[in-house]
This record gives structure tokens, sequence and C-alpha cells, in this order.
């Protein structure tokens, strides 16, 4: 077997497990997320959400990245959609209570997962989470896509040239939602679809 292959089993493994170990946990006894990083992939996302549960008043989810709601065929399961199914993968609701109150200030969680360029992913949080906040990362985009492209040679999912795989988006527009080097950088398109759902106000942009 390749390295790719056994690469990809060892991810459909992590997310089988992910699946496990949520159903088994009372969701009715979670908290709910106050803001998500949504991205930009590879603008700093990781290292955001390290400072933000490193804070005493912020929780960590049981994953950094949830990849609830851009899921496609797991989202179109009636169970996959319920908030219940997403409120397992957060922290139990008397931790924070308990933490607060030695504080004596509120605690929240959240999750960050790479929404930004999926176009039905805002209309899906605004039906179970219409109060969610926003951070969004930016970088500049040549530079977004290289490091893009760099990971997934990294775990052997890409195997043409850069200048190759940048422009096979151009040639096949169904793969824009899939190597998405390119796709992913288009910052003006994608926040015009989230301002379109949420006010402004909700989002804190970084570059």
């Amino acid at each position: 077997m390749s390295t790719s292959s056994v690469k990809r089993l060892l991810v459909t493994a992590h997310y089988h497990a992910k699946g496990i170990l949520c159903r088994a946990l009372p969701a009715s006894k979670k908290l709910l997320p106050s803001f998500m990083i949504i991205g930009a992939q590879k603008a700093g996302t990781t290292s955001m959400f390290d400072y933000l549960v490193s804070h005493p008043q912020v929780l960590k989810p049981w994953f950094k990245e949830t990849d609830f709601f851009n899921r496609r065929r797991m989202f179109s399961s009636r169970e996959y959609q319920s908030l219940a199914r997403y409120r397992s993968l957060f922290p139990l609701a008397w931790s924070a209570a308990r933490r607060a109150a030695k504080l004596e200030r509120p605690v929240i969680t959240g999750e960050a997962s790479q929404y930004l360029s999926y176009p039905e992913v805002p209309g899906r949080i605004r039906e179970m989470l219409p109060s969610t906040k926003f951070i969004v990362l930016l970088r500049d985009p040549a530079d977004r896509a290289y490091s893009h492209y760099s990971m997934r040679v990294r775990y052997g999912w890409e195997q043409q040239s850069f200048t190759e795989a940048f422009h096979r988006e151009d040639v096949d527009k169904a793969m824009a939602e899939t190597s998405t080097y390119k796709y992913r950088g288009l910052y003006a398109t994608h926040l015009e679809q989230w301002f379109s759902i949420f006010p402004r106000d909700r989002f804190l942009i970084i570059e």
C-alpha cells in the first residue's frame, strides 16, 4: 500500500473515531460555541485558536476543527444536521460553570474550521447558531496558495507541480472546492457571501 493510501486511511479512521466518541457523550449538557475561526486556510488559524484557548475564560472543544458544517455527504443526513450532534463536540456546561465561578467571569468555547470558502456554510450556521461571532484571518493569497500546496504534497495528496496544480482550477471548475489553491484565496468573494447572511459587526477580520 502506498504512503498516500495509508495516510488517507488514517484520516478516515480519525473522523470515524470522532463520531464514535461524540455520540457517547451527553450533548444536552454541552456548551455551544460563542465564536468560530472560519479561515482562511493556512493563514494562521491554528495559532489563533491556540492563543484563544490558552485564555482561562475559553474552554477547548473536543477537536479544533469540527468540520461540521462543510461536510456535504454527512450534512445530507438528518442525524448529522441536528444541533445535538454538533453540541456533543464541545465541553460540558458544568465544567464551564465551575471555572466561571472560580474566575468570577463568564467562560465560553469556540471552534476553528475552514468554513470561509464554502458558500453553503453561512446559511447552515445561521439556521442552527444565529448569534455566533466569527474570526477571519487573511494572508497574502499567493503565499497562502503555496503553503496549501506544500501541505498537500507533504501528505501525499498532490502529485503535480505547483504551476500545474494552480492552473488546474481554470480547466476543471468542479475542482475549485477540492484543490482550491486559487479559489480559497478569493477572500472578497467569500466574505460577500457571509456578509449577505450575517451582520458585518459579527466579524473580526485580521490580516
